[in-house]
């Protein structure tokens, strides 16, 4: 089984994300990095919702305010 590091999508995001962090301070870093991370998450997450959702409910389940959760 590959590595999730060995998948393309994820080396050239280290890759990019990797010189980006280098730059900064390490108080930068951190904050860039939890940025970064988040909106990678927020992508997977978003992968994953069915294209039928309605922008109401996408929203709700992103809306930032509370941690992730998804009501029925």
């Amino acid at each position: 089984m590959a590595s999730l590091l060995e998948h393309p999508d994820s080396q050239e995001f280290f890759d990019h994300t990797y010189s980006l962090l280098m730059e900064e301070a390490d108080r930068g870093c951190v904050l860039l990095g939890v940025s970064l991370l988040d909106e990678e998450l927020n992508k997977m997450f978003k992968s994953f919702v069915p294209e039928k959702t309605s922008n109401k409910r996408l929203k709700e389940i992103f809306d930032g305010k509370s941690a992730f959760c998804v009501i029925p």
